[in-house]
Order: C-alpha cells, then sequence, then structure tokens
C-alpha cells in the first residue's frame, strides 16, 4: 500500500482529485451567494415600493396641509403612518434574513479554509513523496552504476582467469604431446 502511496502518478492524481473538490465548492458557494444576491434584490425592490408609496403618501400629505380640498388630511396620515409601519415591518425582516446569511456565510468562509489548510497539508506531503521519490531514483541510479562497475570487474578478472587457464593448458598440452 505504501508504494502504491509513493507512486508519483497516484499522489498527482491525489492531488488532482482535492483540487477539483475544492473548485467545485467554490462553484457552490458562487451559485449560492448569487441566489442569495437575487433574493435581496427582490427583496429590497419590495422594499423601495414601499418607500416610493411613503414617499408619494408624504408629498401628498405635505399637498393636503393646505386642506383645500374634502379629504381629511388625519386620513392621510393614518394611511402614510401605516405605510411606514409596514416598510418597517419589512426592513426589519430583512435586516433577520442579512445576518442568518452572513452567518451561513461566515460558516463558508471558514470550511474554505479549513480546505485551503488541508490541500496545503496535501501540497506539503506530495512535496515530500516527491523528495523521497528522487532520493530513491538516484540511490537506485548509484546502486546500478555500481552493480555495473562490479560486474565489469569480475568479467575482466573472469576474462584474464580463463586466459591464464588455457594458456596453462596449452603448456600441460604441449609438455604432453612432446612425450
Amino acid at each position: 500500500m505504501t508504494e502504491l502511496l509513493a507512486d508519483p502518478k497516484v499522489t498527482d492524481a491525489l492531488a488532482a482529485l482535492v483540487v477539483t473538490v475544492l473548485v467545485a465548492m467554490t462553484g457552490v458557494v458562487a451559485l449560492v451567494a448569487s441566489q442569495v444576491r437575487r433574493w435581496l434584490e427582490a427583496k429590497f425592490a419590495h422594499v423601495l415600493e414601499g418607500v416610493e408609496e411613503a414617499r408619494a403618501a408624504a408629498l401628498s400629505a405635505d399637498a393636503q396641509v393646505s386642506n383645500d380640498h374634502d379629504t381629511n388630511i388625519r386620513d392621510d396620515l393614518d394611511r402614510a403612518i401605516a405605510t411606514v409601519h409596514a416598510v418597517s415591518d419589512q426592513i426589519g425582516e430583512l435586516t433577520g434574513h442579512v445576518g442568518t446569511l452572513a452567518d451561513q456565510l461566515g460558516r463558508v468562509e471558514t470550511t474554505l479554509s479549513q480546505h485551503g489548510k488541508s490541500l496545503e497539508a496535501v501540497e506539503d506531503r506530495v512535496g515530500r513523496i516527491d523528495e523521497r521519490g528522487g532520493r530513491m531514483a538516484d540511490e537506485i541510479h548509484d546502486e546500478r552504476v555500481a552493480r555495473e562497475a562490479a560486474q565489469r570487474t569480475i568479467d575482466e578478472h573472469s576474462h584474464d582467469a580463463h586466459a591464464r587457464l588455457h594458456a596453462r593448458l596449452d603448456k600441460l598440452e604441449e609438455k604432453v604431446n612432446q612425450q
């Protein structure tokens, strides 16, 4: 199992997997942020409508202060106050939602930070494995060179020994043939 984890291809694949998972999580976070932004824009648009209604009511109340028509100023003021209360309630609701979203965003940032640290640890480990693999390759190379040199030495000694033996056999054969 250690040999499998020491394989550079396996470590590269694991690192690529971790990076892919982090990229996918970043995409999910971006998608959630986009949805939250759209939702907040819709809520703020609704609040803006309420503010515009309040503005219109205030302008209407201002025009009615002169009291040059049949409408009672008190009725207009009551409608304007009700509109302000509705807008205030909506703003309070949005404030709660924004707080919840801020909490969720904090958790997402913490998770991304933890994943970043995990990725750094994986990168460090891959670096150590690469270094160890490089040292092992150098040692294997050195051993092969030493083995080849030893084999050459053995071959040379063997050749010399065979040559001496053949020379002795030739001398013995000559002696035997002379007798």
